[in-house]
């Protein structure tokens, strides 16, 4: 199926927030749920890694969907295989960045919230602590 992704988010951190973007890669105006791919995130311990290593995981992969992306989805969550249910999707192609006196980085995550049986759109601080229930989204290459 083909998602045509908006091009203003549902979620504007900045205005809700007080949040600054950081980085908004634009990725795809469409996106084809049939190339998408959920890879698993390497466990980084240290907290410096943690945080770089998820990003350069993300540009190894050419992971440039972020939090438009997610909202697409969102729509149409249908689309998303069951058996991704247990796992929380990691969008890294937009970063942004908490007010003082904190400034942590975040991405945007995907989790499924079973009482309700619906996909929902979050925020994950780039300084967690990943395991084997995440999953970064990326389109397959080719």
């Amino acid at each position: 199926m083909i998602i045509d992704i908006e091009k203003m988010f549902k979620d504007d951190r900045q205005k809700s927030r007080g949040w600054t973007l950081l980085e908004d890669a634009y990725g795809p105006d469409r996106l084809n749920t049939d190339r998408l791919r959920f890879s698993t995130i390497a466990q980084l311990p240290d907290l410096s890694v943690r945080e770089h290593g998820l990003w350069f995981r993300a540009r190894e992969l050419r992971a440039n969907l972020g939090q438009r992306h997610a909202e697409g989805i969102t729509e149409h969550q249908q689309e998303l295989p069951e058996h991704l249910r247990g796992y929380t999707l990691v969008f890294t192609g937009t970063i942004w960045c908490s007010p003082p006196p904190k400034l942590v980085r975040y991405v945007t995550l995907m989790f499924y919230k079973r009482e309700e049986q619906k996909w929902e759109v979050g925020s994950l601080s780039l300084r967690s602590r990943l395991d084997d229930r995440y999953r970064l989204v990326h389109l397959n290459r080719s």
